[in-house]
């Protein structure tokens, strides 16, 4: 255990400590006093930091919850093919992703810009008119994270229900459970466990996004993160950035907090067994 505490040291406690150490610093710049100020300057904006704030955190879940929606029929589905063919099927859902994100943020942009192949689609369904687009609004920004973070949803939960015993369900099924009753009392306990790990692997880079909100997003899609890249790229605030970064940390690891306890109470036994 030696040597992987010292590697967890080194490149998460040290870097942490710096990090809040960092934010008691005076700004702009560093000089080296250990003041605290930045921390009063934020909590005495709160219409500005508090609202970006909260809105990373609800297009993080909302991305999140858009991921399990599609990941987990998608996640079935391979878990139900014959063997020789869920590897293949995995790798064309991995695939796309092993290219340079900021490739795909920029697909994205060209996708859902004014005439772009889903605007032209939506315009000929009805349901957006000629001039209408999803660039530079939130909604860009949470389908670009939906589609970003998919993967790591898809291979969590597949982990999960590729598990699931089929005579578990044939017994749930010879005791006269239906569908909906074998889905909502074996299957989804059963998985509780994928989702809680999908849950954290998808919501903390969601929620801390920002070169996505930043290209596609404009002011409407504006993220907390977007603004701590601004603090050290242009104001060259770095103490306002840490205390900014530790306060992001904090909420999202109480948010996580927060589903994991949610995740519990609703599957007490699956996740119990998990420990």
């Amino acid at each position: 255990m030696l040597p992987s505490g010292l590697l967890l040291v080194a490149l998460v406690v040290a870097p942490l400590g710096l990090l809040v150490y960092f934010g008691l610093l005076s700004g702009p710049g560093v000089d080296g006093r250990v003041t605290g100020e930045e921390w009063g300057r934020i909590a005495g904006q709160p219409e500005l930091y508090g609202r970006l704030l909260l809105r990373s955190l609800g297009l993080g879940l909302a991305a999140t919850a858009l991921t399990i929606v599609v990941a987990w029929p998608t996640a079935w589905a391979l878990s139900r093919h014959v063997r020789r063919v869920r590897a293949l099927y995995l790798a064309l859902v991995i695939i796309p992703h092993l290219t340079s994100s900021l490739l795909l943020i920029y697909a994205m942009y060209v996708l859902i810009a004014p005439g772009g192949p889903l605007m032209a689609a939506l315009v000929g369904v009805g349901l957006a008119g000629a001039g209408d687009s999803l660039l530079f609004t939130r909604w860009a920004v949470l389908l670009m994270l939906a589609y970003l973070f998919l993967p790591f949803m898809v291979i969590a939960l597949y982990a999960a229900v590729e598990r699931i015993d089929d005579t578990v369900l044939d017994a749930a099924r010879s005791l006269g459970a239906g569908s909906w009753q074998r889905f909502r009392h074996v299957v989804l306990p059963l998985t509780a466990p994928g989702m809680l790990a999908g849950l954290v692997i998808v919501f903390t880079p969601a929620a801390g996004a920002f070169v996505e909100a930043q290209i596609l997003g404009g002011t409407d899609g504006m993220m907390f993160g977007t603004l701590i890249s601004e603090q050290v790229s242009r104001v060259n605030n770095q103490p306002r950035a840490a205390a900014m970064s530790v306060i992001l940390l904090v909420s999202i690891l109480m948010l996580l907090g927060g589903l994991r306890w949610g995740l519990r109470r609703a599957f007490p036994g699956a996740l119990r067994a998990r420990r």
